[in-house]
């Protein structure tokens, strides 16, 4: 089990770095802590964009059924991209 956790914390420094690098803001949260507290958890990822925008460096992307993955086709996200 700990291999795992060491490759799972591994892989997500790599997606981490490289969204980094193509502009994107990462905020990561653990499942207990959106059990917890979800209000605290949407606190962060509000003030991150509120602090994005205040910086004028903020695109937001919506996207649509047609371009969500299969496992998520019938849901609807926004991701936000810094400039």
């Amino acid at each position: 089990m700990y291999r795992m956790i060491e490759r799972n914390m591994a892989r997500d420094r790599e997606v981490n770095e490289r969204l980094t690098a193509e502009g994107w803001t990462v905020l990561r949260f653990f499942g207990r802590q959106i059990k917890k507290d979800v209000g605290e958890c949407v606190r962060v990822v509000a003030k991150t964009v509120a602090q994005k925008k205040a910086a004028g460096n903020v695109r937001e992307k919506f996207f649509g059924n047609r371009n969500c993955s299969p496992r998520r086709k019938n849901r609807r996200r926004a991701n936000v991209q810094d400039d």
